[in-house]
């Protein structure tokens, strides 16, 4: 039985009555602007909501990464009252399925925060190890060797490497089949499967976006990883890779030598 068309109506109503709108523009938000549809107004909003990501207009992530900070301290300081006999293998399992999560959850989003922002979530991750190996003097990077573990950094950089090779394999939504494209030339290179660099004006609406990030960490991938062709091999693979490497020790690849 289909719905009636008053039905129909006022269920509309309802949805622009919730409908939000974001300007992602270069200059300044203006304030006085509005959208009038079906005698409804719609102004826009400083930030949204949408399947557990805060977006702002500046496309910066602070608010995201403010909350899931919020909620991963209040998490761990529960943690720490828990009794010891729980045990160290216990206290891990905890902070993977609880604690972990909430920097796992969405993480291609908003994988270009600020260096401030990323480095207050290698913090937090920092804060746990030392609880759970109870050990507070040992550098971060000691800490991952100990539990095995990488950085959220590396974390996020292997989500959005394995969402390239989804796109290059036509195993994603055709909308993406577009995103990246490989890089022709008529030189017979080591590496025929780097892709294409975009070019760009501006850091936050064009270095800063999947297209380029994506293209740039696919092309540090090793060579033999990049010619599998069966998807669960290529994951097992890049499970062992240890990322790019730098030395200059303000980026995030130097993070675990800054905390």
């Amino acid at each position: 039985m289909l719905p009636s068309h008053g039905f129909q109506v006022t269920l509309c109503k309802q949805m622009l009555k919730s409908s939000k709108v974001l300007f992602f523009i270069k200059r300044t938000c203006p304030t006085n602007v509005s959208f009038t549809v079906n005698n409804c107004i719609i102004k826009p909003e400083p930030f949204v909501k949408l399947l557990g990501v805060t977006i702002d207009v500046n496309l910066n992530f602070n608010l995201h990464v403010s909350k899931i900070c919020k909620k991963a301290s209040a998490q761990i300081k529960a943690m720490m009252t828990l009794p010891k006999a729980i045990g160290l293998l216990g206290r891990k399992k905890i902070y993977d399925a609880f604690i972990k999560s909430n920097f796992n959850f969405c993480n291609i989003v908003w994988h270009m925060c600020s260096i401030s922002d990323a480095k207050k979530i290698e913090g937090l991750q920092v804060r746990s190890l030392r609880f759970i190996f109870s050990d507070y003097e040992s550098d971060y990077e000691s800490l991952l060797t100990y539990s095995n573990t990488e950085t959220l950094y590396l974390t996020r950089c292997k989500s959005i490497i394995k969402l390239v090779y989804d796109v290059l394999n036509k195993n994603c939504p055709e909308f993406l089949n577009e995103l990246f494209s490989y890089h022709n030339t008529d030189y017979d290179l080591r590496d025929n499967h780097k892709l294409e660099l975009p070019s760009f004006k501006t850091m936050k609406f064009g270095r800063n976006c999947l297209r380029y990030e994506g293209a740039r960490l696919y092309n540090e991938v090793p060579i033999y990883m990049k010619t599998i062709t069966d998807r669960n091999s290529f994951i097992s693979s890049i499970k062992k890779w240890t990322g790019p490497s730098c030395t200059c020790g303000n980026c995030m690849l130097c993070v675990k030598n800054i905390l």
